[in-house]
């Protein structure tokens, strides 16, 4: 069945119109709606980001008190590396003599018939700062090619005969940090007897210095 609409076109025309009007009241209204929503959003993101801010400055003042509070230690710790550095460049280089002594009468002992009157040593530069014309051309019993020669050992004796001299040599180039020992002179001023006086070189290298020598921290 088909439908008449009877009313005036004017009445048709002004209730279209309020219709519209209808419509468009609403969507400005879900507009208007969906701006409050996101503005209170923004808002609440707004007031988060300012509580953030205000925790994180008070984390911030929390630790510049920390800090404040170390920097008294940081300065006894620059003091402290500053007092070690000091303490390891005067310990660069040093050579234990009494354990060099020792390793001398070890050697001279296993030898017998062989005596010292006189023993000179001298430490030649610090390690680090040694001349590489220093290092010795035939390194000694366990050091490598090229080590470096940091000091020097002189020494005069007697020998009962020649054969404990060419045994000292032998055996003095088996001690750790010794090397390139030589026989400066021989000579037997009584040819009635078989005693010689001789005089002696052996170089240092750096496995004779202390481990404060080398650099090991204690």
């Amino acid at each position: 069945m088909s439908q008449v609409n009877l009313l005036p076109r004017e009445a048709r025309e002004k209730g279209k119109a309020r219709n519209q009007a209808i419509l468009v009241g609403i969507g400005g209204a879900a507009v208007v709606g969906l701006l409050v929503i996101v503005y209170m959003l923004w808002t609440v993101q707004l007031r988060q980001a300012e509580s953030d801010v205000a925790g994180q400055k008070a984390v911030n003042a929390g630790l510049q008190g920390q800090v404040s509070q170390l920097m008294p230690y940081q300065t006894i710790q620059d003091d402290v590396q500053a007092d070690q550095a000091i303490f390891a460049a005067a310990m660069q280089g040093q050579v234990a003599w009494a354990g060099i002594l020792a390793d001398m009468q070890y050697v001279t002992g296993q030898i017998g018939g062989l005596g010292l009157s006189t023993f000179n040593g001298t430490v030649i530069v610090p390690a680090a700062t040694a001349a590489t014309a220093l290092a010795p051309a035939t390194p000694a019993t366990g050091e490598t090619a090229g080590s470096t020669v940091i000091g020097n050992m002189t020494l005069e004796g007697q020998s009962e005969g020649t054969q404990r001299l060419a045994r000292f040599l032998s055996k003095a180039a088996e001690v750790n940090g010794w090397g390139n020992p030589w026989m400066m002179s021989a000579d037997r001023p009584d040819t009635a007897s078989d005693r010689w006086d001789f005089a002696a070189s052996i170089d240092l290298f750096q496995s004779a210095e202390t481990p404060l020598g080398q650099g090991v921290q204690p």
